[in-house]
């Protein structure tokens, strides 16, 4: 049972972006639920931050509506909720397998939808969600099958929760990260062409999870007066072109 007056849930929380949040949001006096498919990394972070863990596929909507229940018996108020789980499951579009290109969908959309349609009723006024999207959303590119627009409808979801959601004093925004040095990204980024990309940027290094954790921090915890942006975190990629 946490400790805190205030609850943050994270989900993806287990390394990268997601963990990086949670690092974050630890230290602003949050007790910090922290979600994962992956039950072995969730605990992870959670015994780094005195979290919670919650292993969770958000995808599964029944799930999903079990946890928020869960949750109401922690008797603090939810201040923060980022989505910020996703799978990828790159091809050319043609030759991606259908089975695929659905679960992308499941997890990058349904699984936001799922979550904020089951915890935002216990968010207060005052609240806040981070969607975490991707530059993607907005770019082009060979060879990433049904990620981008996965990506892109989390922005638009992004717009409509911040709509309905802010006669109940809850703000939405959404984050596009970039060129992140993650675990299942690092090794590329020293190889071509992402190296020749990476020293075109202006800002010409590979974006850290907490360059985006900094920004989801902000958004949640300051940003008063911002809901229904969609932020990109990405060295001004999107200044430059397309992947």
């Amino acid at each position: 049972m946490p400790d805190a007056g205030r609850l943050a849930l994270v989900t993806g929380a287990g390394g990268g972006i997601g963990a990086a949040i949670c690092r974050r949001l630890a230290p602003r006096g949050l007790h910090v639920v922290c979600a994962d498919i992956d039950a072995s990394a969730a605990e992870r972070i959670a015994k780094e931050i005195d979290g919670t863990p919650l292993p969770l596929d958000i995808s599964d909507a029944q799930a999903v509506a079990q946890a928020a229940d869960d949750l109401r018996s922690f008797g603090a108020p939810l201040v923060a909720l980022v989505n910020n789980a996703a799978i990828w499951r790159f091809g050319e579009f043609g030759s991606v397998p259908v089975a695929d290109a659905e679960q992308v969908v499941r997890v990058n959309v349904m699984g936001p939808w799922h979550m904020t349609q089951s915890f935002a009723p216990l968010m207060p006024a005052g609240s806040a969600i981070v969607n975490i999207s991707s530059t993607l959303a907005v770019m082009p590119g060979r060879g990433v099958g049904t990620y981008p627009s996965t990506k892109g409808a989390l922005v638009s979801m992004t717009l409509q929760f911040a709509l309905e959601l802010g006669d109940r004093g809850i703000r939405v925004n959404c984050v596009g990260p970039g060129l992140i040095d993650t675990p299942p990204t690092h090794d590329a980024y020293g190889l071509s062409p992402y190296a020749e990309l990476i020293a075109t940027l202006p800002v010409p290094r590979v974006g850290e999870p907490d360059d985006v954790a900094e920004v989801a921090e902000f958004l949640l915890l300051s940003a008063g007066y911002v809901t229904g942006q969609f932020v990109v975190v990405d060295g001004g990629w999107t200044l430059i072109g397309g992947p």
